[in-house]
């Protein structure tokens, strides 16, 4: 079962995080491996759908879910 996440200060490694993409194909999704940063100034260590890693500060657009 996928539940959607109301707050990014909810996240937690293994949650998902989905990014809408520019021109309406499906959104980009990355696995969450670390969560860094304290209340009000999360981010997350994220390994995308791409394969590659990075360093991510969450954005209102995007959605929380967890599987």
């Amino acid at each position: 079962m996928t539940e959607t996440i109301s707050s990014f200060e909810q996240a937690r490694p293994g949650d998902w995080l989905e990014s809408p993409v520019a021109g309406g194909g499906p959104p980009r999704r990355g696995l969450i491996l670390e969560v860094r940063g304290g209340p009000g100034h999360r981010r997350f260590l994220v390994r995308w759908d791409e394969e590659h890693e990075a360093i991510h500060y969450p954005e209102p657009h995007e959605r929380l879910r967890r599987e």
